[in-house]
């Protein structure tokens, strides 16, 4: 049982440790030089995620209808 405690009371010690630094590290980050890398990575990733959907995305602005053969949301062709 002591030993569990010893334990506890180490692992206590690394979380109070630790989160304070996270917590600075996120501030410092987000307030300061984070933001802009994030927001271009971001950019990037959904750019990339969205690729596959662009002709379909094009033909829609068109007016034309994608050439998929779905029926729609509604499931009304």
């Amino acid at each position: 049982m002591r030993a569990l405690q010893q334990g506890l009371a180490g692992a206590r010690a690394a979380v109070e440790t630790f989160v304070p630094k996270l917590a600075i590290f996120l501030v410092a980050g987000v307030g300061g030089g984070l933001i802009r890398p994030m927001r271009q990575r971001w950019s990037r990733w959904l750019n990339s995620a969205e690729a596959p959907f662009a002709p379909t995305r094009r033909a829609s602005k068109n007016g034309a209808k994608p050439e998929t053969g779905d029926a729609g949301v509604g499931g009304h062709a």
